[in-house]
């Protein structure tokens, strides 16, 4: 196979980390907030919280407690102010018309967000760390989690709780599928750019997940 259509593009792609849970902190303590995985009980405020902080179907933590999806969340004032989720089996990536594979003993974090007006106060790497150390007493072996591009933010944040990045991943319509490459519902090419010194395997492995292939040496380090 020969090198990748083109060099990892830090506005142009995204990005995908991983942790070892084997090895997870304890659950993390932040002054004024509490940080913990939400139940049904949390349904509405949940909801309400997400409604705050981007755009829902209005039945969305319904929907993905049914799939059997974990939220977790920090709270301070009296409302939830940060939240992400956790996947146990494949789950779409945004809309790209794909799903992040999984082994058996791996999770995959996603959607995680935090109301505006509360961003900027560590809330989420401290809501990271704490879905990390949840799920390594559930017995869970690897996370996974990932960025749109450009959103260098979110990746600072996921460094500082302690993900290793993995590659920068370009997706973009095929131009080799018989339908029209323009056509949101049509097949998607997606190339991984692993960072200079991530291991073949884990590399691969990220590929596996992704459906695509890897060009180890090529990605961009934090």
């Amino acid at each position: 196979m020969g090198g990748p259509r083109c060099l990892a593009d830090p506005e142009r792609d995204g990005t995908v980390f991983t942790r070892d849970l084997t090895d997870a902190p304890q659950m993390p303590v932040v002054p004024g907030a509490t940080v913990r995985p939400a139940t049904a009980a949390d349904a509405a405020a949940l909801q309400e919280a997400m409604e705050a902080s981007g755009v829902y179907p209005e039945d969305v933590v319904a929907t993905r407690l049914r799939a059997g999806r974990w939220p977790y969340v920090v709270e301070t004032d009296a409302k939830i102010v940060s939240y992400g989720w956790v996947a146990f089996s494949a789950e779409p990536i945004g809309d790209l018309g794909l799903s992040f594979e999984l082994a058996a003993d791996e999770v995959y974090i996603y959607d995680c967000a935090t109301r505006p007006d509360y961003r900027g106060r560590g809330y989420y790497p401290a809501l990271l760390r704490a879905m990390v150390a949840d799920l390594s007493r559930e017995g869970w072996r690897r996370a996974w989690i990932g960025t749109g591009p450009g959103n260098f933010i979110s990746q600072r944040g996921i460094a500082r709780a302690g993900f290793q990045k993995v590659a920068d991943v370009y997706a973009a319509p095929d131009p080799n599928d018989p339908n029209d490459p323009n056509d949101p519902n049509g097949a998607t090419h997606v190339e991984l750019y692993g960072v200079p010194g991530v291991s073949p395997d884990l590399l691969s492995h990220a590929a596996w997940s992704f459906h695509g292939p890897a060009y180890p040496d090529t990605g961009i380090p934090m």
